[in-house]
């Protein structure tokens, strides 16, 4: 007898289909439709209204610049008119007959008039005889604040007192010892404006008017008499704001919007009026074009959730085949879905759900390698920089103790100091290119730029590095041209030693290292090239990296951290250049190329940094204020040693008080004393009658740039941070001292 089967979820069939969903659909989505259309065409009209009045106000402002240069015009005459040696003189006959000729070459002038501070009357009128008496002034407020501003000034409409017509009176000083004595008017014709409404090529039906402070015309067009007032809404638009746009009747009651701006130099004001039909028209058939528009679209969409309810429900349950073949895994072809977006676009991501988890799996072990080798990269850093600080720590340990075993005239001790001397220059090197490069990366270098001739910064540490032996067995050539840089001397001279050392490290003994230097196009072109060891092709683009090498052998001689390289490319950047490097392969070398921006030779000023020779058997009186004792105890021992003679002090009030006694030549102050800083002991010493004689020097663990500028507001005459060589020393007090012999001469 056979079982009965469990029966099975049971499933609801939908009480409508797709197809009636389409039609609701379509049929909710007409009320909004209409709803945005109606909105759109009520801020189509807005935006029609404001786009011409937009246009008017714009076609006014053009029209005031057109007066208000006009108005200058006028102004700029009469004030060439007022400098005339006849009035000057007080030739009054000779300069009314200026006045007739001036008049006579102003087309758009009626007359000109002179007229006194003292007298309501004018003197002198172009268009009377001279001598003649005059009417009296008219328009007096602006009369009274030439007088009393000295400024020039464009009156109101007024009928004038001499030909009895409308006219525009254009007035400026007559300046005297500071004040004003005369007073030159013109009276400028309200036609000549007509003519300036005219050239605007107005609109049909649109109405442009210019008016007088007084709300009266001066002229508009169509035409209405000069001094006629205007209408209402326009005086009452012109005393509410400077400028605007209201809608109102014009004098003959037309109905229209009106632009209006009022000029702060005449403070006349322009008007255009456009008729309100015409805004609004545009406005209402752009809208009804759109209504309409939007009706069709929604007859259109019904009809086509018709058609498209049928090419829905295939792809449907085609999507629904699909989706349980990629859950089983047998996916057996693709089905036609691409129909319909929405139903292919799930159809993709499904397909694509098998992808992402791959690629996620992918992007979780690069993640891991990524890691991996950022702790090696870290791991080869921690073990390169413990090597180029053990070796040299190691040769400083064994020199001070040969020290303390040989005896100090013995050759051993010359070869242990040479040892020290070496082995900190080269801590110090790797100390100060990490630091750097640390201040390249955070952007808190500041760079002192001055006109620098890159081919004598070049030519000078190349000479320098020969005499100290530094190039070793090494043939270094130059080629170089004179090229100006605005740039950092002292970082510029970094970036060629960076890449100088590095070629001489991977270059051979025997072999030649070429530096150049050239103007290419607005460039100026530094070159380093070597016949060392090259570099692989795949190394090219990171050479520049932080901490980048190539392969190094187990004993590591050519040194290093991989911050040099790193450093350069900085230091270029910086200043708006760039670096690069090109080699040719392994073992055929590499050049390395600094690009800056150049600037004119004419530029350049002499050198900022303190070259030359220490003299020879001179001997100074100088002051030594510092208040640590081996500091100060090692300084007077170093100059005393070169033949100077030297005192000392250990804080600010005893080195005031001892440099008060002995005037020394030279005073060499820390900045960081116990009782109060360098800075204000160098102004004390500046505010005696003695001070200016002292050469002041700053010696201080402070050196930065706001630093240095610190000390020269202060007074000193230069600035120097801590350590310094005897031989910098010297030179620096040597240089300083030339200099300022240069400025008392």
């Amino acid at each position: 007898m056979a079982q009965d089967l469990p029966a099975g979820p049971a499933v609801a069939k939908p009480a409508l289909t797709i197809r009636s969903h389409l039609f609701l659909l379509a049929a909710c989505a007409v009320l909004p439709v209409l709803a945005f259309a109606f909105f759109v065409s009520v801020v189509l009209i807005d935006q029609r209204r404001e786009a011409i009045l937009s246009g008017s106000m714009d076609r006014a402002r053009a029209m005031l610049t057109a007066v208000d240069a006009e108005l200058r015009g006028s102004i700029r005459t009469l004030e060439a008119l007022s400098k005339s040696p006849a009035l000057e003189s007080g030739d009054l006959k000779s300069f009314h007959a200026e006045m007739v000729r001036m008049r006579a070459s102003q087309p758009t002038w009626r007359s000109v008039t002179l007229a006194s501070r003292s007298s309501a009357r004018p003197i002198l009128n172009s268009e009377r005889p001279f001598g003649e008496a005059l009417p009296l002034l008219t328009e007096l407020p602006s009369i009274e604040r030439v007088f009393k501003t000295g400024l020039p000034e464009v009156g109101n409409v007024v009928i004038g007192p001499v030909l009895g017509v409308p006219l525009v009176p254009v007035r400026v000083p007559v300046m005297r010892n500071g004040a004003a004595s005369f007073m030159l008017s013109a009276a400028v014709e309200p036609e000549s404006f007509e003519n300036l409404i005219l050239q605007q090529n107005l609109p049909e039906a649109a109405v442009m008017a210019i008016a007088d402070g007084n709300g009266k015309f001066v002229a508009r067009i169509p035409p209405r008499a000069a001094g006629s007032p205007v209408a209402d809404s326009f005086r009452n638009a012109m005393l509410n704001a400077p400028q605007g746009w209201f809608q109102g009747a014009t004098v003959e009651g037309l109905d229209t919007f009106q632009a209006y701006i009022r000029s702060e130099f005449s403070h006349w004001t322009v008007g255009l009026a456009i008729p309100a039909s015409f805004v609004q028209s545009a406005a209402r058939r752009t809208a009804w074009i759109l209504g309409l528009g939007a009706l069709a679209s929604i007859w259109l969409a019904l009809v086509a959730a018709a058609l498209i309810g049928r090419r829905i429900a295939g792809p449907v349950d085609a999507l629904a085949s699909r989706a349980r073949e990629i859950g089983s895994g047998n996916v057996t072809g693709r089905p036609d879905l691409d129909r319909v977006r929405e139903v292919a676009e799930v159809a993709a991501a499904l397909e694509h759900s098998a992808a992402a988890i791959r690629e996620r799996q992918q992007l979780i072990e690069r993640e891991k390698a990524a890691l991996m080798e950022a702790e090696q990269a870290k791991d080869q850093f921690i073990a390169m920089l413990s090597h180029e600080l053990r070796n040299p720590l190691s040769a400083l340990t064994a020199a001070a103790h040969l020290l303390k075993l040989a005896s100090p005239g013995a050759s051993a001790t010359e070869h242990a100091r040479g040892v020290i001397e070496r082995q900190t220059r080269h801590m110090t090197r790797l100390i100060e290119d990490l630091l750097d490069i640390n201040r390249v990366a955070m952007g808190k270098v500041t760079l002192i730029r001055e006109p620098v001739d890159l081919a004598d910064l070049v030519s000078d540490v190349v000479r320098t590095w020969r005499e100290s032996g530094r190039l070793g067995r090494h043939t270094v050539d130059l080629a170089v041209c004179a090229v100006a840089v605005d740039a950092d001397r002292s970082r510029i001279e970094q970036v060629f030693t960076n890449l100088l050392d590095n070629a001489l490290k991977f270059t051979p003994p025997g072999k030649r290292v070429t530096v150049s230097v050239c103007r290419q196009g607005a460039d100026a072109v530094l070159c380093v090239s070597d016949e060392g060891e090259g570099i692989e092709a795949a190394m090219i683009g990171r050479v520049f990296g932080l901490f980048v090498q190539g392969p190094q052998p187990l004993d590591r001689q050519s040194g290093g951290l991989g911050v040099g390289l790193a450093l350069v490319k900085g230091l270029a950047e910086l200043h708006g250049g760039s670096a690069s490097a090109s080699s040719a392969g392994p073992g055929r070398g590499t050049c390395f190329t600094v690009r800056l921006p150049a600037i004119s030779l004419v530029a350049l000023l002499p050198p900022a940094s303190v070259t030359g020779t220490i003299s020879q058997g001179r001997s100074r009186s100088i002051l030594v204020v510092e208040d640590n004792d081996d500091a100060r105890k090692m300084l007077k021992v170093m100059l005393e040693l070169t033949g100077n003679r030297v005192r000392e002090a250990a804080d600010a009030a005893a080195g005031l008080k001892m440099a008060d006694a002995e005037k020394p030549d030279v005073m060499n102050v820390d900045i960081g004393l116990p009782d109060v800083d360098g800075y204000e002991l160098a102004s004390r010493i500046r505010a005696t009658n003695w001070g200016s004689r002292i050469l002041l020097i700053a010696l201080t663990g402070y050196g930065q740039a706001e630093d240095k500028r610190r000390a020269l507001e202060a007074g000193f005459d230069a600035h120097a941070t801590k350590p310094v060589l005897p031989e910098q020393l010297e030179l620096l007090i040597e240089a300083t001292s030339r200099a300022a012999e240069d400025r008392a001469a």
